[in-house]
């Protein structure tokens, strides 16, 4: 498939530097040294295109110019860049604090952060942009935010699910079932409790979703075979991973089985649309071997997705990609040079 996304222009990144990137290729990684703005680069995609509820630092870039199917599309930077449920906690937090400080110091340090953070609701979304992206379909996923949980969702799910990992998870393996099941409104605890749930007609369902579900399952325990561990979808959607033949819990995983069972997951939600898929370091928590399969892993589900990584690890690249790496100095210029 052609790049949706074509280029990226970013201006006055942390305000000594321009990023001007082209993008030719499906597949497109990105490398470089912490601290050089990758991580960034991505937020700021995700919240243009997703039009995301984001807070803006205004020190991290002025505007962002995307080339999207052809259009080009200018968005001015008036406020920034933490995803929604970090900058909620964040400005809870801080106010909290503010609450019990005494330290007049402190006060105003605390104050002066508040002033410096502002939603950017003033901040409309170009409408051509969003007809356009509504005819695909864009995913950011970062590690970090796995370590990130509100008490609201942690207290929405069952008392055997202990990290964001496991909520994210079991939200992404509900749309799928609900997907398999062509009802993909409801929940699969919500199908089953409904009256009208008729084992035969979602047994027939699933069938002729069946080749997308086996390509998915079959991928994944590619993945898992050498813990013993295998991922089964029955008929009637259900999620089952057995290890030596005995049932396991989700929570039971390590943190690398879920870290691909996530990624793998939002991938197999996406078939049926074209999609940009943004990967903030998705290698973390997996075993190098991993690493190295894992971009096969995500065009096999997936073949049409373009797929745009930030990452520290040259592994991901080792599996025939090595003509996807695009380095940050290869696409940073001087403020003053451009």
């Amino acid at each position: 498939m052609q790049p949706i996304i074509s280029r990226i222009r970013i201006n006055s990144l942390f305000n000594y530097k321009d990023i001007d990137w082209n993008i030719n290729k499906r597949v497109n990684v990105l490398f470089g040294a912490n601290g050089t703005g990758k991580s960034t680069i991505l937020r700021l995609i995700n919240c243009v295109i997703n039009d995301s509820d984001c807070l803006y630092d205004k020190r991290k870039a002025k505007n962002i110019t995307l080339h999207v199917a052809g259009e080009v599309f200018h968005h001015n930077l008036s406020g920034t860049l933490l995803d929604s449920r970090s900058s909620r906690m964040l400005i809870d937090t801080l106010k909290n604090e503010l609450s019990s400080a005494e330290d007049d110091k402190i006060k105003k340090s605390i104050l002066d952060t508040l002033e410096l953070i502002g939603v950017a609701q003033n901040a409309k979304k170009d409408p051509n942009l969003s007809n356009l992206i509504s005819k695909f379909r864009v995913e950011y996923l970062s590690t970090f935010d796995m370590t990130i949980m509100s008490k609201q969702e942690y207290d929405s799910v069952s008392d055997d699910v202990y990290t964001q990992l496991d909520f994210e998870i079991k939200k992404e393996i509900s749309i799928l079932t609900g997907k398999m099941l062509s009802l993909g409104h409801k929940s699969a605890e919500e199908i089953k409790d409904s009256k009208m749930f008729n084992r035969k007609v979602v047994s027939d369902v699933f069938q002729s979703n069946f080749k997308d579900v086996k390509v998915f399952t079959e991928t994944v325990n590619s993945f898992f075979k050498d813990s013993g561990k295998e991922l089964h979808i029955d008929p009637d959607g259900d999620f089952i991973i057995k290890q030596h033949d005995e049932v396991i819990g989700l929570n039971t995983l390590s943190s690398g089985e879920k870290q691909l069972l996530l990624i793998l997951t939002r991938v197999i939600n996406c078939v049926g649309k074209d999609t940009i898929l943004l990967l903030d370091e998705p290698e973390i928590s997996l075993h190098l071997k991993w690493q190295e399969n894992l971009i096969d892993a995500m065009t096999k589900i997936h073949d049409r997705c373009q797929i745009i990584i930030a990452t520290h690890s040259p592994a991901i690249l080792m599996q025939g990609w090595m003509d996807c790496i695009v380095d940050m100095k290869n696409i940073t210029f001087s403020t003053s040079e451009k």
